[in-house]
């Protein structure tokens, strides 16, 4: 079974590490990252792909990576401070 936006999306883990995320971030001095902003980047990366003829798979790929995004900048964040 593939996994789609929408599993993404409606899953409540993730959901709550999104908003962490955002607590996180705002510590560290970031502007608002909640839930507007990886809707918002999830859309943009699937528009541009498909503007771009990728097949629709990969757009949700990107979509997808779209609205994880600020849970890999914390993680990166994180070693970076550790390291």
């Amino acid at each position: 079974m593939l996994v789609t936006y929408e599993d993404i999306r409606n899953d409540e883990s993730i959901k709550c590490y999104i908003t962490e995320a955002d607590k996180a971030l705002s510590a560290l001095g970031y502007t608002e990252h909640s839930f507007p902003h990886v809707v918002k980047a999830a859309m943009m990366a699937e528009m541009i792909l498909l503007t771009l003829n990728y097949p629709k798979r990969t757009a949700e790929l990107a979509k997808i990576a779209g609205y994880m995004h600020d849970n890999v900048k914390i993680f990166l964040t994180i070693l970076k401070i550790y390291t």
